[in-house]
């Protein structure tokens, strides 16, 4: 029997049907089938919702809402790092890039959930600091979210006050009045959404903070400084931890969520009452802030110090009277223009000599090196 040409130039025969020259993937599926219907995403519960140690807290002899937190012993070990490369702040900031240093952290966490004399001495210790750490945690954080704890923490201790049992008094009574003051440092890691829900719930308007993520960001801005490559993403606060303190990944806290599922994924730390892991998940979120706002300061100044030495040595450092009189002609004629030593600093290639006398680090790069990869959001599962 003949054969009707079809569009492609491929023969169609008639005298069999249709149906039997398909191939089997292609088979005509009724109209009724929910063959092709959209499949939810599998949920994998080792993937995402919040990492909890399987030792919990061991509470104080004085009181079963206080709890000791673990040692912490710093490292230089970084997991999957690229082998031989040392992040800029350890090059910079670290006095031996293989040596973490001396770590400070607060030794005992209280957990607060009424008026009482652990209410009272808590705010009496939060009072008479002048710097303390902050870290709101909730449902959705922001004006239409819901706040369930508030943490501070010293250089000795953390208090996380319960306010899902606390309700509005525990503002009323003391914790606007420290929030507010502009005399208590507040250091935070991103403020936006915490700065938000405290003022459009609970009237309260955040003052003097210093934001770690915005630290990070302005001084890695500088300092990676290849050609056409500057930092896109804000980092998180485990990633300052790692690399500015030297902080195991083991003593830290992850909640890996799923960018298209996060209000989901964020709700499975609240699937119940606060619980001993949970009291120790809510502290490694607010206890190294305090050493982290230190490292952060020196990593702020570190290239104004490095232009403060060019402009220090840059006459007298002269090898000869000639030469350092024609120089400080030229800047008495030009005092606006900044010397290009100074503008490599903050914009050029890292070959400054005083850069390299700092860090003792004369590599040169190329654009080529893989930077960006480090900036990137971790513990972030897209699924």
């Amino acid at each position: 029997m003949s054969a009707m040409p079809i569009p492609g130039g491929m023969p169609l025969a008639l005298s069999k049907p249709v149906k039997e020259k398909l191939p089997a993937a292609r088979k005509v599926v009724p109209e009724n089938s929910n063959a092709f219907e959209k499949k939810k995403p599998v949920f994998i519960e080792n993937l995402v919702g919040p990492v909890y140690d399987k030792e919990g807290l061991e509470p104080c002899q004085k009181s079963t809402k206080s709890f000791r937190l673990p040692m912490v012993i710093p490292t230089s070990h970084i997991e999957r790092l690229k082998e031989g490369h040392v992040p800029e702040i350890r090059k910079r900031i670290w006095e031996n890039p293989s040596k973490p240093p001396k770590l400070t952290y607060p030794k005992i966490v209280h957990l607060i959930d009424c008026l009482d004399d652990n209410f009272d001495n808590a705010l009496e210790e939060l009072f008479s600091s002048a710097q303390v750490g902050l870290k709101l945690h909730g449902k959705k954080i922001g004006r239409k979210g819901e706040l369930y704890t508030i943490a501070f923490s010293t250089w000795d201790q953390v208090f996380i006050f319960d306010v899902t049992k606390l309700q509005d008094k525990c503002f009323k009574y003391g914790l606007k009045a420290i929030l507010q003051d502009p005399n208590i440092q507040k250091v935070c890691h991103d403020v936006r959404c915490m700065s938000d829900i405290l003022k459009y719930q609970y009237n309260v308007d955040l003052t003097n903070v210093f934001d770690t993520i915005l630290a990070d960001f302005a001084f890695n801005n500088f300092s990676i400084r290849e050609e056409g490559t500057r930092p896109m993403y804000l980092r998180s606060y485990q990633s300052l931890c790692v690399e500015y303190l030297g902080i195991g990944t083991d003593d830290l806290f992850y909640h890996p969520t799923r960018t298209n599922h996060l209000e989901e994924d964020a709700a499975l730390f609240w699937r119940g009452p606060i619980t001993n892991q949970m009291v120790k998940a809510i502290a490694r979120e607010v206890m190294y802030l305090l050493p982290l706002h230190d490292v952060c300061q020196k990593a702020l100044i570190y290239h104004f110090r490095m232009a403060n030495l060019i402009f220090l040595d840059q006459v007298r450092g002269c090898s000869n009277s000639e030469e350092a009189e024609t120089l400080a002609k030229k800047i008495e004629a030009e005092p606006h223009r900044v010397p290009q030593t100074v503008m490599d600093i903050f914009s050029g290639p890292p070959e400054c000599a005083y850069c390299q006398k700092e860090t003792g680090d004369t590599r040169k790069r190329t654009p080529k090196q893989d930077y960006l990869g480090n900036y990137l959001p971790i513990r972030i599962a897209r699924l």
